[in-house]
């Protein structure tokens, strides 16, 4: 059998590959399939056998042994051609990479071989800027997130902080990185909320000791929400406050909102579930050297400070690229509400309850979410 296969000049969807081919120099088909292994659909080939054995129809061939046998083989140069071209930095292999790197992820999760060669040569988002896991690799440890949503949520203070984190939210990306973290001498995980926290900077002994009473009563503000807050210091200062959580407390979160929807029904399994953990599921990280916060740190506990700390609250909430509920949208208005009343000197307003109030809190919340957002930033 003889035969030369094309690489594909652009990116194709997953699928079935149709071949052409002929048998003892005759064409037994344009468009016959499953010639190549199926992670190899972005290349095409053209091939001419006497051993393989077509169907009654002569359209197609005989999906025996011998074909079997022909895949393997194929598959095995293509992935020897993969190895020692895709290494180098020709113009080639930057566009295979660049077209193909789907492909070529959805191979490395089945192939150890091809995993290799994927941690070498695959550019990865990270907070570093483009590198490759290998390269990642060479600060001891490669930590990343699991979706892009919280990839974004910390990128901008890790990078300041100096902390190297991959996004690993698109397609194949988490498992490749669970398939890598089994590998000897590779240390992977994902990113924890205290991995983050740890690295930001402490504040000194004077300031912990000044603000003690009001991070106390910016815990209880919150404890609804079941956030836990704390302060430190980091960049950049146009970021008043952080939203940090971590997988077992989102999941723990998700329980909770499953209990109290219909409370009784599956208290004995969801706690079961939830575990031991009396931690809370998210963590509200406020930073000292916003102007903001300092102010909101300094002020009474009162209605104003507890609307200010929701504010930022709800706000981090957006940032870290969530939506609101209705009901959080709701509290986001009435706390801005509460703080153009403490601005210009009116009486406290009652959290609006009527039917014609919450109808104007559903109309204007789009508007205040986007204007209390533009503020954060």
């Amino acid at each position: 059998m003889s035969g030369v296969a094309f690489i594909l000049p652009q990116a194709v969807s997953p699928g079935s590959g149709q071949h052409r081919v002929y048998t003892k120099r005759m064409l037994l088909g344009p468009r016959v399939d499953r010639v190549l292994p199926d992670w190899a659909f972005f290349v095409r080939a053209v091939l001419d056998t006497n051993s393989l054995s077509p169907t009654a129809s002569r359209e197609q061939l005989h999906d025996d042994e011998v074909l079997m046998g022909v895949r393997e083989a194929i598959g095995e140069q293509l992935k020897q051609w993969a190895f020692s071209e895709l290494r180098g930095s020709s113009p080639l292999a930057r566009t295979v990479i660049a077209t193909h790197h789907l492909a070529l992820r959805g191979l490395a999760l089945t192939d150890p071989a091809m995993l290799d060669l994927v941690s070498e040569i695959l550019p990865f988002e990270t907070t570093d800027g483009p590198m490759t896991l290998a390269q990642a690799a060479k600060a001891g440890e490669v930590v990343y997130t699991t979706t892009t949503e919280a990839y974004r949520r910390v990128a901008a203070v890790a990078r300041a902080q100096g902390l190297v984190v991959v996004n690993a939210g698109y397609v194949y990306d988490a498992d490749l990185m669970e398939r890598l973290g089994k590998r000897p001498g590779w240390r992977v995980r994902e990113l924890e909320s205290s991995d983050l926290v740890q690295v930001l900077g402490q504040l000194d002994l004077s300031r912990d000791w000044e603000i003690t009473d009001a991070v106390a009563h910016a815990r209880t503000v919150l404890e609804a929400d079941d956030c836990d807050v704390v302060v430190r210091e980091f960049s950049p200062e146009t970021v008043p406050a952080m939203l940090l959580r971590d997988s077992d407390g989102e999941h723990r979160r998700e329980l909770n909102r499953e209990r109290e929807a219909e409370p009784g029904r599956w208290d004995g399994l969801l706690d079961s579930l939830a575990g031991d953990s009396k931690s809370r599921t998210r963590t509200l990280v406020l930073n000292d050297t916003s102007s903001v916060v300092r102010r909101l740190l300094t002020a009474p506990p009162g209605d104003v400070f507890d609307a200010g700390l929701r504010s930022l609250y709800l706000s981090a909430v957006m940032l870290a690229g969530d939506g609101l509920r209705s009901s959080e949208s709701a509290a986001l208005t009435d706390a801005l509400g509460t703080l153009l009343d403490g601005a210009l000197g009116a009486p406290p307003r009652k959290a609006t309850c009527d039917r014609n109030s919450t109808a104007r809190t559903q109309r204007h919340s789009t508007h205040a979410i986007r204007h209390r957002a533009n503020i954060s930033q």
